[in-house]
């Protein structure tokens, strides 16, 4: 499938048929006849950005050289919504994991962060309608496929949409090099969005204003910053392993320390039952010994020791002895 559509009525007949379309762009010098009329409002409704350009820039995007100052860039598949995303969320069981990229323009990133999404179960990958690259044959090349397999949802704004993931409670965590903590001192475990600023500019101030938590990757060299690609890809696997440890240690058994041993219990002793209508009731031997003491009435004054000076008798086995 080409990626480009070229004159005002093959264009027109693209945006009717509902055909995926990243954006239009249309000479300053073209007339605002009934054609074009139809053709920018079809592209409203269909909430395609229109762009301006000079008639030399169409000219060099032009294949055919008959463009009558129109060129539109066509996806290789219709994109997705957020809601999209929210119900793959659902459907796996799992706390959300999205990929969120701010004017992310070189087509071979966009196509490296789709491939890397795909390895380490994202979600989904959120991308803005403007200045921001979108599905075209180069991505899905990079990608290696992966394009296919991945939700990716446009947006017209992507701070709105960090608003409205916000609101289904997704921790929203900006890559930045100005964050004070380091990308792996972040829980990932809980429902997470990473952002992923431009390969020049990074993240715009509204985005970095949205997020939640700003988190950097450590540079030991020179260079100031990753590739884009490099640094979603590092944040994105940073998060895989942490929810992979989480899901082992919940399901590894405890620790085998030999045959257990039956637990030992003393058996319950039988409760006592009443005594039967006009029986007696068993008296305990101490009981019965006080009862008797009382019964003889009073005890025996107890024997004297021997007066003083008098010798005591002295058995004849004692003597014997």
């Amino acid at each position: 499938m080409s990626d480009l559509i070229e004159g005002r009525r093959p264009v027109i007949e693209a945006l009717r048929a509902g055909r995926p379309i990243n954006r239009i762009v249309l000479a300053r010098d073209v007339r605002r006849h009934s054609t074009i009329a139809e053709l920018l409002d079809l592209a409203r409704r269909a909430k395609v950005p229109l762009e301006w350009a000079d008639p030399r820039a169409i000219k060099r995007l032009s294949v055919t050289g008959h463009s009558q100052g129109v060129v539109a860039l066509a996806a290789t598949r219709a994109y997705d919504d957020l809601d999209s995303l929210l119900a793959e969320t659902k459907r796996r069981g799992e706390p959300a994991l999205y990929v969120l990229l701010d004017g992310i323009e070189d087509p071979h990133n966009l196509g490296a962060v789709l491939r890397t999404a795909d390895a380490a179960g994202v979600h989904g990958v959120v991308v803005p309608a403007r200045r921001a690259a979108g599905l075209t044959s180069a991505v899905a090349r990079a990608s290696a496929g992966a394009v296919e397999s991945v939700l990716v949802a446009r947006v017209q704004n992507l701070s709105r949409a960090m608003k409205q993931l916000g609101n289904e409670h997704v921790w929203t965590v900006g890559v930045d090099p100005a964050g004070k903590r380091d990308y792996t001192e972040v829980d990932y475990r809980q429902p997470t969005a990473i952002v992923v600023g431009s390969e020049g500019k990074g993240l715009s101030r509204l985005v970095k204003e949205r997020c939640d938590l700003l988190a950097s990757i450590p540079m030991a060299g020179r260079i100031a910053s990753l590739n884009a690609s490099v640094a979603a890809a590092l944040v994105m696997y940073e998060a895989r392993r942490q929810r992979a440890a989480e899901a082992a240690e919940a399901a590894e058994p405890q620790q085998d320390s030999g045959p257990m041993l039956p637990r030992l219990s003393r058996p319950a002793s039988a409760p006592r039952s009443a005594p039967a209508s006009g029986r007696s009731r068993k008296t305990s031997p101490s009981r019965r010994a006080i009862e008797g003491r009382v019964s003889r009435g009073p005890a025996s004054a107890p024997r004297s020791a021997p007066a003083s000076g008098r010798s005591r008798k002295t058995s004849p086995s004692r003597r014997h002895r």
